[in-house]
C-alpha cells in the first residue's frame, strides 16, 4: 500500500528530522520521524513516515554532526508501475550543507502521533 493521500496533507519544507532510522532485514524499510507545526493545536505533530520493501537507497545512511538541527528542505516523489519514487534533501542547520537521500520502495505508511 502507498499511503498518497496522507503524503499530499505534509508540507515538506522546513520541518525538523527526529530521527532515519534504515532496517535491512527481512526486506528492508526505512523510517523517518518528521515534527510538522499544527496550527490548530499550536503545537508539533509527530509524524512517522515508513518506506517499506525497498530496492534501492541512496546513500544507505545521512550522516550528522551531534549539533545539527536536520531538517527537510524538500522531498518530491511519484509513482510508476506500483513503486514509490522519491528523493529527500535535507539541511544540515543553519549554514550547514544538504544531503540527498533516494529510495524506491513498494509501500509508504504514514502514522500521526
Amino acid at each position: 500500500m502507498i499511503d498518497l493521500a496522507g503524503l499530499e496533507t505534509i508540507e515538506f519544507h522546513d520541518v525538523r528530522v527526529g530521527r532515519i532510522d534504515y532496517n535491512e532485514e527481512p526486506l528492508g524499510n526505512i523510517e523517518i520521524e518528521i515534527f510538522q507545526w499544527n496550527e490548530e493545536v499550536n503545537d508539533y505533530i509527530i509524524i512517522l513516515l515508513v518506506f517499506g520493501e525497498l530496492s534501492r537507497v541512496m546513500p544507505q545512511s545521512i550522516s550528522c554532526k551531534e549539533n545539527d538541527e536536520l531538517k527537510v528542505y524538500s522531498f518530491d516523489y511519484y509513482v510508476e508501475d506500483e513503486l514509490f519514487y522519491g528523493e529527500f534533501t535535507f539541511l544540515h542547520g543553519i549554514g550547514g550543507h544538504s544531503s540527498t537521500l533516494e529510495l524506491v520502495c513498494k509501500s509508504v505508511i504514514i502514522e500521526f502521533k
